[in-house]
């Protein structure tokens, strides 16, 4: 039994973290090698407390991990496929709101589907004038198999409903279909 006299364990926790943070990283959270060493120098310099950290970490995780369901990695998608999907992501780790702004600043086919985005959201009202005509109409046709991929989203990352990854493949692959885009299961 180790007893402190001060309130806190942090300035205990400061001390061994450099050369024990690996152990606890590995134990409590599977993290190891180069991740593991990166969150160790990271906490380092930040020197947030490390209530605050392990929290933050937790949830950082469990992001992570939910976005693992996914049934494509970031990136392998054609845009504007890859542009939803990135939407999707965005959406579960900081909230729709945050991705209100990014909608908003795709080029060519991805402008339409931010505004396809948007109206699934309901979040056009002062918003028209920033999308040309073109991309209002396009988007504005994929607005129903992009709301299908965001409810299979929904299902699969937020309501931890495993089986939703058949109905996120089938949105994306209609999501594909209507916006005339190159998909392969």
């Amino acid at each position: 039994v180790v007893r402190f006299e001060d309130a806190s364990c942090h300035p205990v926790l400061v001390a061994l973290w450099p050369e024990y943070g690996h152990v606890i990283l590995e134990d409590l959270y599977e993290i190891k090698n180069d991740e593991a060493q990166n969150i160790i120098e990271s906490q380092n310099q930040r020197k947030q407390g490390f209530g605050a950290f392990l929290k933050e970490l937790k949830q950082s995780i469990s992001i992570s991990k939910r976005l693992s369901r996914l049934p494509w990695k970031e990136g392998d998608l054609v845009s504007p496929l890859s542009f939803a999907d990135f939407l999707v992501r965005s959406a579960v780790e900081n909230g729709v709101a945050s991705t209100v702004s990014k909608a908003r600043k795709g080029k060519n086919l991805e402008m339409a589907m931010g505004w396809a985005w948007l109206n699934v959201h309901e979040r056009t009202e002062s918003d028209a004038w920033r999308f040309d005509e073109s991309s209002r109409d396009k988007g504005g046709d994929w607005v129903p198999a992009l709301r299908a991929l965001w409810d299979a989203a929904e299902d699969l990352l937020v309501h931890d409903n495993l089986e939703a990854v058949v109905d996120y493949k089938s949105a994306m692959k209609w999501l594909a279909e209507v916006s005339g885009s190159k998909f392969d299961d």
